[in-house]
């Protein structure tokens, strides 16, 4: 794969294929053609991307001339970058997607770069991520599952079938229960600092490949870059330090106490929590209640998670990733529209949340081009639905949103 979020590679980034001899692996490889107007030909195509997607993921680069040995066997080495002819980049994207969505099951996204200035016309280069949704199987006249190594793809046996799929039922499973412990464990306590407060909002950020194949952090933990991940998790004076886990960033009040904490663990998890969300205040009755503020609280979420995203995108940890909101300790607790002064009630009216602990529904994120706020509006309604409302008001004509 080439070391380069996609959106970012450029013409610069496809001569150092061939000025540094890079030869194809399980996460590349060069194809001098695209063909893909036979139906043969859309099968051999289909069946290279499934291989991608069933193995580890990785891209392939269309328009490159791969050097050849003395038998005029092509030896796996970029020789020059000559482009595909007669192809428009709106043209081949299309073309592609189209392909794609109907030759393959599961549905697979990938994403497609075209990048001009080459002697017949445009490089193509289609990165494929290693799929939890996986196997795929290509669907035109065939019913084949395939699978990559350094060798190339292959097609799966019997066992080999049988195994993807018990793995991919799993995955599932293995992130629900990291997820389970982890809330279980804050509950009790067992936070690396002590927090001001038991009612926490608690943000897990899980990419699905931390996961498939143990995606890796070491290059924020260990790096000078752990600086932008102490920046972009605090708004005060912070305490950062290295850990078992990885590196963590606190809010802190005083010697003893923390409003927050960020951990960031070599697998590539992102674990937030906050204990500062809730204040107390009275309402129209002169009764004092504790209140979350709506609007406040989903902007600094959004923030907070837009931040968190940007530093992943940044460090080439892959989508998609899981986006996880929690909130415990919250029973009794009410939502406020201004919570400055949370004199409401006979326009909105209160209700408490009446649980302990509210799990909102998961977001995946499959796109980093997507607006964070928009995927996180199923979560936010879930909050204000805990708390009597329809739906956030947030989001509506003429609020912050729109």
């Amino acid at each position: 794969m080439i070391n380069c979020p996609i959106s970012e590679i450029n013409k610069t980034n496809i001569e150092t294929l061939i000025t540094d001899k890079i030869e194809e692996s399980s996460t590349l490889e060069y194809k001098e053609e695209l063909p893909i107007g036979t139906d043969n030909e859309k099968k051999e195509f289909l069946a290279d991307v499934s291989a991608f997607a069933n193995a580890s993921g990785g891209d392939i680069v269309y328009g490159i001339r791969e050097r050849r040995d003395e038998g005029g066997k092509k030896a796996g080495r970029a020789e020059e970058a000559i482009g595909i002819a007669s192809v428009t980049e709106d043209e081949i994207k299309l073309k592609i997607e189209n392909i794609i969505r109907d030759g393959l099951s599961p549905r697979l996204k990938v994403q497609i770069k075209c990048i001009e200035g080459f002697p017949k016309g445009l490089v193509i280069i289609l990165r494929i991520p290693q799929s939890f949704s996986a196997p795929h199987m290509i669907l035109k006249g065939s019913s084949k599952f395939y699978s990559r190594n350094s060798a190339g793809k292959y097609q799966l046996d019997v066992g080999e079938i049988r195994s993807a799929f018990l793995a991919s039922e799993a995955l599932p499973e293995k992130i629900k229960r990291f997820r389970e412990q982890r809330l279980a464990e804050i509950i009790a306590d067992q936070t690396p600092v002590e927090l001001i407060s038991n009612s926490l909002l608690v943000i897990h950020l899980i990419p699905v490949s931390s996961f498939l194949y143990g995606t890796n952090a070491e290059n924020i933990i260990v790096s000078s870059e752990k600086d932008r991940f102490k920046i972009i998790t605090s708004t005060s004076a912070s305490y950062s330090r290295y850990n078992i886990d990885g590196y963590l960033t606190c809010q802190k009040v005083d010697d003893n106490k923390y409003l927050s904490y960020s951990q960031i663990y070599r697998t590539g998890i992102i674990e937030y929590v906050d204990s500062s969300f809730i204040g107390p205040g009275y309402s129209a009755s002169e009764v004092q209640k504790y209140y979350i503020d709506g609007k406040n609280f989903e902007t600094q979420i959004t923030e907070k998670i837009s931040n968190f995203i940007t530093l992943m995108k940044d460090f080439n940890i892959e989508t998609p990733i899981l986006i996880m909101i929690s909130l415990l300790n919250v029973k009794g607790v009410e939502m406020a529209i201004d919570y400055r002064t949370n004199l409401i009630e006979s326009i909105y009216g209160h209700k408490s949340i009446d649980r302990e602990s509210i799990i909102l529904p998961d977001i995946l994120l499959d796109d980093f081009s997507l607006k964070i706020v928009n995927i996180l509006k199923p979560a936010f309604d879930s909050i204000w639905q805990a708390c009597g409302h329809r739906c956030s008001p947030n989001y509506e004509k003429q609020k912050i949103y729109k």
